[in-house]
């Protein structure tokens, strides 16, 4: 067989299916990071503190200096907080993307990411709203905590439909409850970036499992 053959049969699609799965990694990190960041600048900007210092003087910045002073200020405010949460997410992207390769990150991105995907938005909204320890809430996120343990062992047999409409009811609910006491229209993110972020790492965990499986076949 001629080897320039082999090469464009072979060795093309190999590149390709390359090239995906480091764009996958790459938006599961970047997910992985901006739905940590959302959940901490949330909960420090609505939370026990009321007021976080740097996204109110990079408001007040943006309101007197700049001059964004459309909707009494929610402009200025609103463009602060996004501002703080990109920041922080290329804080922890850039901290993720340094330790990518051990083994204590590549059990966060393919383990933890997960639970952490389904946490964030009920944490941030027990935080801001001082409501944890008598409600059924947190029984709710402990049954779906329990799916992504059945799915990260191989036990969830559910069809992918079924699981991302199973998935999104959970995200529905707690949309619904930022909605119910609003502090601010940024909340209604968290369930949103959580959302995204859960059903990347769904993505990528069979494919992880996989690039595993492979390394350990080859020797590496």
């Amino acid at each position: 067989m001629n080897f320039n053959d082999m090469k464009g049969g072979n060795e093309q699609p190999m590149d390709v299916m390359y090239v995906q799965r480091c764009c996958l990694r790459h938006i599961h990190e970047v997910l992985f990071s901006l739905n940590v960041a959302l959940g901490v600048v949330l909960g420090l900007e609505f939370g026990y503190d009321g007021v976080f210092v740097p996204i109110f003087r990079l408001e007040q910045i943006l309101y007197h200096q700049v001059g964004l002073k459309g909707g009494g200020g929610a402009t200025s405010g609103h463009l602060a907080l996004f501002l703080c949460t990109v920041l922080l997410t290329a804080l922890l992207a850039l901290l993720v993307r340094c330790f990518r390769r051990t083994s204590v990150m590549d059990y966060i991105l393919v383990s933890a990411a997960g639970f952490v995907a389904l946490g964030v938005a009920p944490a941030c909204w027990f935080y801001i709203n001082h409501r944890c320890g008598w409600s059924w809430y947190p029984a709710e996120t402990a049954v779906y905590s329990f799916f992504a343990v059945l799915y990260l062992f191989r036990k969830w047999t559910m069809p992918a439909v079924v699981t991302i409409l199973i998935v999104s009811v959970h995200y529905g609910f707690w949309y619904l409850r930022f909605w119910e006491y609003p502090h601010g229209s940024a909340e209604l993110l968290a369930p949103i970036v959580g959302f995204c972020a859960c059903f990347v790492w769904g993505i990528d965990v069979p494919v992880a499992r996989a690039r595993s499986g492979l390394a350990a076949r080859s020797g590496v």
